[in-house]
């Protein structure tokens, strides 16, 4: 009965949650909406209604955008207010991740000069990186000065990447080590978690252990840097000599190959269709097999942070989606164009 009443009311707040979630028969209305305007009218209509502003022929994607994220972290915030003491630091180590993330964006806009008010109007702070936060960011000269106005942890993971930033001229190393440095936090919140919660916090996590050091691999090869060189210090079903024999593929599509004994050889086999575009394709795979392994926590008993992980998973796809199918229509490009950027529901035509 503990971990029943451990988790009573975080899986009361999930079950709501995720009945407010669109269904796949939602997705194929608003997949084949071709106004960007009715688009947003259908979605004013659903949860998301409620942070969406009234549509307008003159209505900024960007607007859009920081407030469907804006509500994710809303959410977010919500699953953990709710989360059990003891599990509290892996969402925490989670909600870490997306900081990160906030921070690369930074990153980029200090390294290549973009100026401070374009990034502000477009960026959605997160965490304890909140607007004023970002804008003292914002204002580092370079990326060493950038450098110094992050936390000592993390400068300390940095640092020895900016070595292969100025021999290759990209930041692709310094990205690497700041998602190593969030994967670690993620992967150590596990330790101390009750046997079955750890299990399939693992099983979760560890899948998206293994996309971020794939495609931080095959995206480093393309500059000729091996394994050895990069800050990656996380595994689960894909090993560090499985990855180094990756980097040493004569083609994105050959090393791809390499993930025929691995939980992910059905994405990588998909991804290899489009030799062209191998790397985004597998980009997506990840993503939709990482999709159907969060909603499978939802098959059995729900009393355990499987529920919680899985549920942030798919919510974060969603509203991943939604941006894509907005571009997509603002674009002009055609159903199955934006059908195969998207996450959810699309297991049949993957």
């Amino acid at each position: 009965m503990g971990i029943v009443t451990e988790y009573h009311t975080a899986v009361a707040l999930i079950g709501a949650l995720k009945s407010f979630m669109l269904t796949s028969a939602q997705y194929e209305v608003m997949l084949r909406i071709r106004s960007p305007a009715r688009f947003l009218t259908m979605l004013r209509e659903t949860t998301y209604g409620e942070v969406l502003p009234e549509p307008s022929p003159r209505f900024r994607v960007e607007d859009v955008e920081k407030r469907l994220l804006e509500h994710y972290y809303q959410v977010f915030g919500k699953v953990l207010r709710a989360t059990p003491p003891s599990s509290k630091p892996v969402l925490e180590a989670m909600l870490r991740r997306h900081e990160v993330n906030c921070l690369k964006t930074l990153l980029r806009a200090v390294t290549y000069h973009v100026k401070s008010e374009e990034v502000l109007k477009e960026i959605v702070p997160v965490g304890r990186y909140d607007l004023d936060l970002c804008r003292k960011i914002l204002g580092a000269k370079d990326l060493n000065e950038f450098i110094d106005s992050i936390e000592p942890d993390l400068k300390h993971s940095i640092t020895p990447a900016l070595k292969l930033f100025e021999e290759k001229g990209s930041l692709i190393p310094v990205e690497i080590a700041m998602d190593n440095y969030a994967l670690i936090r993620m992967w150590d919140s596990l330790k101390a978690l009750s046997t079955h919660d750890r299990e399939v916090a693992e099983h979760l996590i560890g899948i998206e252990v293994d996309f971020v050091n794939v495609m931080s691999v095959l995206r480093a090869r393309r500059l000729g840097i091996e394994v050895a060189m990069l800050p990656i210090s996380v595994y689960r079903y894909v090993e560090q000599t499985l990855l180094d024999s990756m980097s040493r593929a004569s083609s994105t599509v050959k090393a791809m190959e390499l993930l025929k004994n691995t939980p992910y050889a059905i994405p990588a086999v998909k991804a290899s269709k489009d030799p062209s575009r191998a790397l985004f394709r597998l980009e997506v795979e990840f993503k939709r097999h990482l999709a159907r392994e969060s909603e499978r926590v939802f098959l059995g008993d729900w009393f355990h942070i499987g529920t919680l992980i899985g549920f942030l998973n798919l919510k974060f796809y969603e509203v991943s989606d939604l941006i894509a199918m907005l571009n997509g229509k603002v674009d002009g490009l055609e159903v199955k164009e934006v059908r195969d950027i998207l996450i959810l529901y699309q297991t049949s035509q993957s």
